[in-house]
């Protein structure tokens, strides 16, 4: 689901809403309202000192990438941003993460976490970076559990519970009350047989995430058979290409078991282009089809923002 890498969430523009009035952050209105910014585009016109603080309750730097030696790499985020980035956020009452991971930074999840003795190791890297920049917590954006992302990610049918195993080790193991999040696919994480979770399963990251933030946007995209929402709200009834929508996967996790007060709705504030001929475009005489067929083959440049 998520191809764009979350590149478009920079400049603050993936905003995170409270699926429920009661939300998992500890702020004095209950409320979560949450932004990546991105830090491989830090030189890129945007600068750190440039970000409306006041809007926001927490804020996750993008990325630092998994690597096959368990050890995680910032290099292509601007890493001389990042104590500039959780000093500004600090002093504007705002809690710093650093976001793990990403559409090009999971390829090595699986491995981190595949065994005992590496989970072990990967708490220790993670708690020395939390050190290192003086975080209030950590954000992980697997792209996926046991399910291919990238195309050459390391999977494995335990990704999923394994991935518990290390929050819970994590926990136990930090120093201080860390603010640990999770950015995640519109439906639930597959389980071991392939599928996504279902009655509850899920319920042991309620435990130790303080929320999961649910990337409801690119359903739609030029590598979509046909145009469509970017974030839509509920399915659609076009049989075509039916991707689902943020309803559908807020009820798909809370059956999965975590509560409504864990989750976090994320939508993108940009937009998807569509090549898309006359013919497609109009249903019937002068009506714009919803849904036209697309050719995915020819790809739009946005802006400089554009990946």
């Amino acid at each position: 689901m998520s191809f764009a890498k979350l590149t478009k969430a920079s400049l603050a523009a993936v905003l995170a809403v409270c699926a429920s009035a009661a939300c998992a952050a500890n702020t004095s209105s209950g409320l979560v309202a949450s932004t990546y910014f991105a830090g491989y585009h830090a030189n890129r016109g945007f600068a750190v000192s440039q970000m409306p603080w006041e809007k926001y309750t927490d804020a996750k730097y993008a990325f630092a990438e998994t690597s096959e030696d368990g050890s995680l790499n910032l290099t292509k985020s601007a890493p001389d941003q990042l104590p500039v980035f959780v000093s500004e956020a600090k002093k504007n009452n705002v809690k710093a993460l650093v976001s793990i991971g990403g559409w090009t930074g999971s390829r090595w999840f699986s491995t981190a976490f595949g065994s005992a003795e590496n989970r072990t190791a990967f708490v220790k890297t993670c708690l020395d970076l939390v050190e290192k920049y003086n975080l209030d917590g950590l954000d992980f954006d697997w792209e996926y559990p046991n399910r291919q992302g990238l195309g050459c990610n390391a999977i494995n049918k335990d990704d999923t519970a394994n991935f518990l195993s290390f929050l819970q080790e994590l926990r136990q193991k930090q120093s201080k009350q860390l603010y640990l999040t999770a950015a995640t696919s519109l439906f639930p994480w597959y389980d071991a047989t392939g599928v996504s979770s279902v009655n509850g399963t899920l319920s042991g990251f309620a435990k130790e995430l303080d929320y999961l933030m649910i990337m409801a946007y690119d359903i739609y995209g030029a590598w979509a058979a046909t145009g469509g929402p970017n974030a839509p709200l509920a399915y659609t009834c076009d049989s075509r290409n039916n991707q689902g929508g943020a309803k559908e996967g807020v009820e798909k996790w809370i059956n999965a078991g975590i509560p409504a007060n864990k989750l976090v709705l994320a939508v993108g504030a940009y937009g998807h282009g569509f090549s898309v001929n006359t013919t497609s475009a109009l249903s019937g005489s002068n009506t714009l089809n919803a849904y036209p067929a697309q050719n995915s083959s020819n790809r739009f440049q946005g802006s400089s923002w554009d990946d």
